[in-house]
């Protein structure tokens, strides 16, 4: 056993007697504590004790007396300040000390402040003490209490060595009393455990306690089991705090409060900013109350199988813990999106605290509704706030007077989002490993409203480009006072008013903390105004208009909680137009030109209003008029244009258009980055048999700072697309960077039904690398999609019927320029559709996808920008939005895939129909049935992959077969090849898929491959009863990596021996075929017979699981 040693020391070590010796008072009102000794019978092994007297300042009215112990090493002194009258003051004892050398002193403190200066402990000849700590095997020290929490840090080396300190094998625990007999909860880390890493604060252990009692002592003991030596209990006690839930039954008094949360309840996960590691729950995304761990070392333990966390884990809140939160306080709390419906929840527990924003993304948490005040309050909001290392510093709080909560089943979302909201207060977001209290008054808080705090963007940077991190804890609402204040409000300006022969539409600025606006209109010789009343928004169309008449309209600003309004807008003047002549009628090009320069006829045009073709038009030598708006229907009779050369589309913007022929005498070319199309840049009703023979082409020749939507007939697309076609090549090029590309045959971007329509032209995007995430229609954070019809599908927007026989070719040259982190935007590439926000049914693609992310000099680079890539579709949304968005049944795949990527970040995938099917999460519904790839798969990559002849990421696969070959040139990293899924998890369905195509991976010496017939990886969960039933497996593995077995004929590796897999049932077992298997890169291939095929059925190196199997038919 190690030895604790306390010597007092002048020079050499060694025992020193201690007299008291008298002090004089610095100052003779203000006497100083006298004689100044050890105890030497109170000190322990690593314990200093002192004893002073302090009558004669007592006697004059001090306060307190300070005691401290300064490191000989510079180090911050460790003090105890204890009450004048307390009867122990004058003995201040020291526990759990470091080794080190230190010296004594002692001062008091009187009412007014002052402080004397210190006595120091001396020997008898008047020379300062020094003490010394050696040997202490565990030193150990109260890290921190919150009102539910107690943190501990200790060290076998005085905190002298981090290396040492880790190294060492540890039992630690807490007990509810100094005895140390009632336990709550103990660990036990083995030497080096992999939380004591280089986030701990001071780099030795430290653990944090959750799920304490508020205001209450407990005690802390750690054991070293190398050495078998164990501290000396070490009290803590855990700070007060009341909590007050908004109840309308129980109304609150002015200087009351209204709501106080400490987030206690939140038991699991690290603490980042305090550097602390924790435990969590294996099943949290199952759990449905927040329990905490008890007894001794119950790893596993637990209804949802605790373990142990370094400081960096953290949990989302509202998505994966959504469960638990609904029966907790939490359920009534809520979160604000930076954009509407965005349903990713970057707002994370950990250890009675939460942080705000993750994934390039951030958001507010909103508190419950205060639904206990009387009336309109003003009220003070305290919080403590802190920030996430050196993530911009501005934060903000928003009065919600008027919201909504989701619930549940809405990931407990409240709208309206933040991009939609002012806010009320700005706070600079500060720095430190601690907490620091900010304290803002709300003003006009109105019974029910809400309050959101968060991280906000000051910087330009938009949603799911960069991070913008905080931490928060301990949100307090007082009420101050219940009054209205009124609100200074801006009038608005009413920045235009476009009129038509029934219509004006009006728009105008956004006025600062209104909650609504007063529109008003009347015919100028009318003395009575018609008065609007709207919300929060910045534009309306006034119909029922009378034509060729003169309007006059005027805006207020109001704000509705205290009754405040501003004053009129200038007052605006307007003439609607005199009804157009249809329909509009071309005969030639000329007529048709003269026809769309009538900007003022066409916006006269009701969606029936028609221009008519009447002949073939002939544009040779002829401008095509730009920028042309007509709301009506283009109707082409079946003829056809010829000879346009423009840099735009036809029209600007329509709403109907049929029977019309574009040939390949047109072409479409620009060279800014811009939206383009041959029909139309915006549609809006129903387009149906528009056939396009034109080359459609943006050549950009400079960075550009806005999105691009390229495609065939209609870029941004809302209309229903029925039997349309296009043959013309679509290109999007650049040689600099851009910011957010959707490029495809028919659709760049459409929220509109498409039904039995065809893709002939080849699809091609080339760009160094993206300088930012794009915006169209309003959606946010695009990356580069492209599609074979449509490169981004919109919700509600099912394609059904249709065909694509155009090749995609997509390239990225210098990936190591890479501007934008892609995570959950993930670009996708798909022969019918790249991002899928839609179902897609019995649609066929015979189009070739050559697809490649390389980096200039071919090396790899560890930006993030993960691609998506599917024979039918590149995938849905990674997250939440992505989890019951997008079935894909009845495709067939014939196209062959390539795909190359020098990319090292979030895991890439390729499938045969699916790239990746939606959000990795057990509430992802997306079925990909009834589908077939006849398509090879050809991958190289330089780091982690999945790929499967279906499916790469995990999904939902029925009555699949694959008979297309999926080779992988996979020479490092961590990869999956499946002849069905490259990856399943997460219980998603499985069953009744049949694998015929060959398997293999090349150049793997490096490389950690995992090859499986159905299934290349499954992730670490259980499977669900009846997994992999009536599936059927007839094909040649290839593997080249001799001194590993991570292939089998059902699954590649089976990733976690906590989960429990079972493929197949007796009733429904898996049936192998035939096949063949090479585990030396083709060199000897042995057949699967029924005689040895048991032994190829599993990875040898997998973790165990069962397999259901019988061989032939």
């Amino acid at each position: 056993m190690r030895k604790f040693a306390l010597f007092l020391m002048i020079g050499a070590v060694g025992f020193i007697a201690c007299e008291k010796q008298g002090i004089d008072s610095n100052e003779p009102f203000y006497p100083s504590p006298e004689a100044v000794v050890v105890d030497d019978e109170a000190c322990g092994e690593n314990s200093i004790a002192l004893l002073f007297d302090g009558s004669a300042a007592i006697k004059a009215g001090a306060e307190s007396f300070t005691s401290a112990l300064t490191p000989a090493d510079d180090g911050e002194p460790i003090s105890i300040t204890r009450e004048a009258s307390r009867p122990d003051a004058c003995n201040p004892v020291f526990e759990n000390l470091p080794v080190g050398i230190y010296t004594a002193s002692v001062y008091a403190t009187y009412p007014d402040g002052t402080s004397t200066a210190p006595v120091f402990a001396k020997d008898s000849e008047g020379t300062v003490v020094k003490l010394k700590i050696e040997g202490a095997s565990l030193a150990v020290r109260l890290a921190y209490a919150t009102s539910s929490s107690l943190a501990f840090t200790w060290s076998v080396s005085g905190f002298s060595d981090v290396a040492k300190d880790r190294a060492t094998a540890y039992g630690f625990g807490i007990y509810k009393d100094a005895e140390c007999k009632n336990l709550i909860v103990s660990w036990q880390t083995e030497a080096n455990h992999a939380i004591w890493d280089g986030n701990l604060a001071d780099g030795s252990p430290q653990f944090e306690f959750s799920g304490l009692d508020r205001d209450t002592d407990y005690w802390f003991v750690v054991k070293d089991l190398d050495d078998n030596v164990a501290s000396a209990p070490v009290k803590g006690r855990t700070s007060d705090f009341t909590i007050v839930v908004p109840n309308a039954a129980e109304p609150v008094e002015p200087k009351g409060v209204a709501l106080a949360e400490d987030f206690s309840e939140l038991v699991w996960g690290g603490n980042y900013l305090r550097g602390s590691a924790a435990y969590s729950a294996d099943d949290r995304n199952l759990a449905t109350a927040f329990d905490k761990a008890e007894g001794v070392n119950p790893i596993d333990g637990g209804a949802w199988k605790w373990y142990l966390v370094g400081p960096t884990v953290e949990i989302g809140l509202f998505n994966t813990m959504k469960h638990a939160v609904e029966n907790s306080r939490l359920g009534q709390w809520g979160i604000c999106h930076e954009v509407p419906n965005d349903k990713d929840s970057p707002v994370c527990g950990r250890t009675a605290h939460l942080k705000l924003g993750s994934g390039n993304k951030t958001a507010l948490i909103c508190t419950p509704a205060l639904t206990n005040l009387k009336s309109v309050a003003t009220v003070e909001l305290e919080f403590e706030q802190a920030r996430y290392d050196s993530d911009p510093t501005t934060g903000a709080v928003y009065l919600l007077n008027e919201s909504a909560h989701g619930g549940k089943s809405g990931v407990y979302e409240v709208t309206p989002s933040i991009s939609e909201l002012t806010p009320t207060a700005e706070f600079e977001i500060k720095a430190g490993r601690t907490f620091t209290t900010e304290k803002i008054v709300l003003k006009n808080v109105a019974p029910g409203a809400r309050i959101g705090i968060g991280p906000i963007r000051k910087d330009g940077s938009t949603p799911g480009s960069s991070q913008h991190r905080m931490y928060l804890d301990n949100v307090i609402v007082r009420v101050v006072a219940y009054e209205l204040t009124e609100i200074d409000l801006d009038k608005p300006v009413i920045v235009s008013a476009e009129a038509t022969a029934d219509e004006i539409a009006v728009k105008w600025n956004k006025v600062d903390k209104a909650s609504g606006y007063v529109l008003e209109y009347k015919e100028d010789n009318v003395e009575q105004y018609t008065v609007v009343e709207l919300g929060d928004v910045q534009e309306y169309k006034i119909g029922g208009l009378k034509g060729s008449t003169v309007y006059l309209i005027r805006i207020k600003a109001v704000e509705k909680v205290s009754e405040s309004e501003s004053e009129y807008s200038d007052v605006k003047q307007v003439e609607t137009l005199v009804k157009a002549k249809f329909p509009m009628i071309a005969r030639n090009a000329d007529e048709f030109i003269a026809i769309l320069n009538d900007s003022d006829g066409l916006r006269t045009a009701t969606a029936t209003d028609e221009i008519q073709i009447a002949d073939n038009l002939d544009f040779a030598g002829k401008t095509l008029p730009a920028g042309v708006v007509f709301s009506g229907t283009l109707n082409g009779n079946n003829f056809t244009i010829s000879n346009i050369v423009a840099n735009h589309a036809l029209f600007a913007s329509v709403v109907n258009a049929r029977d019309l022929t574009i040939d390949e005498s047109c072409a479409f070319t620009a060279t800014e980055a811009a939206p383009l199309a041959s029909l139309a840049v915006e549609a809006t009703g129903t387009v149906s048999n528009v056939v396009n023979k034109a080359a459609v082409s943006v050549l950009a020749t400079g960075a550009g700072d806005a999105a691009v939507a390229v495609s065939g007939i209609v870029a941004i697309n809302s209309a229903k697309l029925e039997a349309c076609k296009n043959y013309g090549a679509v290109t999007y090029t650049s040689s600099a960077a851009s910011c957010g590309v959707l490029v495809a045959g028919l659709a760049a971007y459409s929220d509109g039904a498409i039904d039995r329509c065809e893709n002939h032209g080849a699809v091609k995007v080339s760009v160094p690398y993206l300088s930012g995430l794009g915006i169209v229609k309003g959606v946010e954070n695009i990356p580069v999609h492209v599609g074979g019809l449509v490169a981004h599908l919109g919700q509600n927007a099912p394609v059904t019927g249709s065909i694509n026989e155009g090749d995609i070719d997509y390239d990225i040259t210098a990936a190591e320029n890479m501007a934008v982190s892609c995570g959950t935007n993930r670009p996708r590439m798909g022969g019918i559709v790249g991002l899928a926000y839609s179902d897609i049914t019995s649609c066929r693609n015979n189009g070739k996808l050559d697809i490649c992310v390389a980096t200039s000099d071919k090396s790899v680079s560890k930006n993030n920008y993960p691609i998506n890539v599917g024979g039918i579709s590149g995938g849905a949304f990674a997250g939440a939005t992505g989890a019951a968005c997008s079935d894909v049944a009845d495709c067939i795949n014939n196209g062959e895939i390539y795909f190359t990527t020098y990319c090292d970040g979030a895991i890439p995938t390729c499938g045969g129909i699916v790239g990746y099917p939606g959000y990795e999460h057990s509430s992802q519904t997306n079925l990909i049935t009834r589908c077939v790839n006849n398509g090879a798969i050809t991958v190289f990559a330089q780091d982690e992959i999945r790929v499967g002849g279906i499916n790469g990421g995990t999904g939902n696969v029925t009555y699949c077969k694959n008979y297309g070959a999926v080779k992988g040139t996979i020479p490092y990293g961590d990869a999956t090849i499946g002849g069905i899924s490259g990856f399943l998890s997460q219980k998603h369905k499985f069953e009744y898929n049949e694998s015929y195509g060959a398997l293999s991976n090349i150049n793997g010496e490096k490389a950690v491959v995992e090859i499986g017939g159905l299934i290349g990886q499954h992730g670490g969960v259980d499977s669900y009863e009846g997994e992999g039933r009536g599936c059927v497996v007839d094909c040649d593995i290839v593997y080249d990596w001799g001194n590993h077995k991570w292939y089998g004929l059902t699954i590649g590796w089976n990733y976690s021996n906590k989960a429990v897999v079972v493929l197949g049932t007796q009733d429904e077992p898996i049936r192998i075929l035939g096949g063949s298997i090479s585990c030396d890169g083709g060199k000897t291939v042995i057949p699967v017979t029924a005689d040895n095929y048991e032994t190829y059925v599993k990875g040898a190196g997998s973790e165990p699981y069962t397999v259901n199997v019988k061989f032939g038919e």
